[in-house]
């Protein structure tokens, strides 16, 4: 299962207040700032409901235009603009660029649910310290928060699982409570010491603590259920003839959930973060790690199917490398969840390709089935051969045959 956090950025990662209030103070520095802050917040929500399909720079313009209207101020033509003028430069928190880097490397995919406008998204991003996964506007959802229709979005761009979802807000208005209407997990950023009694699953003062507490709200895995998988073996045992209460057989479902849970540790797990990035190695040719031992379970016949994995790159011009023992992690990490042998070398060569950004990957994987082997056509010793190759090892046959011939060596 892929984790997702997904964020407000205005109030919650950008400091929105500090920007539109100092905007504000810079049009009417004779007027008290919080005051003016005040209208403006009363004002743009009703902008919003009103014209759903502006821009966000027309509705900053207009609730600007009524606050001025409000107190009797003028607003000259050249100040209509100042508040869209302003937004790139406002700053983010200072404890946010740190905790969505530790989300990152936690294996947190990252989603920015904004009611701005896409080239305001853009510039903003910059202060963040990350490159978010996905940006969904109000011009793509085709609304403003509070309507669902950002959730919708994001929800048909990602296919995520809303287990593996949580999203993350400093307005309980336009995001904790449609949060909760989707029944998606929301954790309120407090930042302004408010009040509300809108559903959420957690409350913080800022982001420090935010990566612990998506950690604890959503495990990286989801434990395995042992109870359901002891009931579900004693009724296999009862299927196929046997006496569950029989004295070989009785700790036989124990057994298999624990096994289980050891066999089955990759679900739910994310192995791209496994790839920690060593740069400036200097080394551009081939790194090729060989002979992997690999087991992994059917996902048709429950089954297991054993063999070996090799796995090589080129490394980006930059010299990023990874240690030689993470591939092998990955390896592993992917094969422990039922699997189809062609999918599991994709895998492979997918979390190199995304975490390295290499020339190339090669990845073999040679493995017997035990589904050919102990029924159907009962063919012990059969291999089945699968490869992924992108990149260099893709497009030169030289830097193709180098690997395979890598692969020979030490085999006669």
């Amino acid at each position: 299962m892929q984790r997702w956090a997904t964020f407000d950025t205005y109030g919650t990662l950008i400091d929105w207040e500090r920007g539109i209030g100092d905007t504000l103070h810079v049009l009417w520095p004779d007027l008290d700032r919080d005051a003016l802050l005040a209208d403006y917040h009363r004002f743009e929500p009703e902008v919003q409901a009103e014209r759903p399909t502006a821009t966000y720079r027309g509705v900053m313009a207009e609730s600007l235009r009524r606050v001025a209207d409000a107190r009797g101020l003028k607003l000259a033509n050249d100040d209509g603009d100042a508040l869209g003028a302003s937004l790139p430069s406002w700053p983010a928190f200072p404890e946010v660029p740190g905790a969505l880097r530790e989300l990152r490397s936690r294996g947190w995919r990252i989603g920015l649910l904004s009611n701005t406008d896409p080239d305001f998204l853009v510039a903003s991003v910059r202060h963040l310290g990350i490159e978010p996964d996905l940006m969904i506007t109000a011009a793509e959802a085709g609304s403003y928060k509070p309507a669902h229709g950002h959730w919708k979005a994001f929800l048909a761009a990602t296919d995520a699982d809303p287990r593996g979802l949580v999203h993350v807000a400093q307005s309980a208005f336009h995001d904790v409570a449609p949060a909760h209407e989707l029944g998606i997990t929301a954790v309120w950023i407090n930042r302004l010491e408010e009040t509300s009694d809108q559903p959420r699953a957690a409350e913080l003062p800022d982001l420090a603590r935010l990566p612990d507490v998506l950690e604890a709200l959503v495990p990286a895995r989801l434990p395995i259920d042992k109870t359901k998988v002891r009931e579900g073996v004693r009724m296999i045992l009862d299927g196929i003839g046997e006496d569950p209460a029989r004295a070989g057989v009785v700790a036989t479902p124990d057994r298999v959930a624990d096994m289980y849970e050891e066999i089955f540790a990759g679900i739910g797990a994310d192995a791209e973060p496994l790839l920690t990035v060593v740069a400036g190695a200097g080394h551009d040719e081939i790194i090729m790690v060989r002979d992997i031992p690999l087991y992994s379970v059917c996902e048709h016949h429950l089954l297991p199917f054993v063999g070996r994995a090799h796995v090589a790159y080129l490394p980006n011009r930059d010299g990023r490398i990874t240690g030689l023992s993470k591939i092998a992690r990955v390896v592993d990490i992917l094969a422990k969840r039922l699997q189809v042998q062609e999918r599991l070398t994709t895998e492979i060569a997918d979390a190199l390709d995304a975490a390295l950004e290499p020339r190339g990957v090669f990845v073999m994987i040679e493995a017997e089935h035990l589904c050919m082997t102990m029924r159907g056509v009962e063919k012990p010793g059969s291999m089945t051969v699968t490869s992924a190759v992108r990149g260099g090892f893709r497009t030169d046959a030289r830097t193709r045959t180098e690997a395979l011939e890598l692969l020979r060596r030490g085999r006669s």
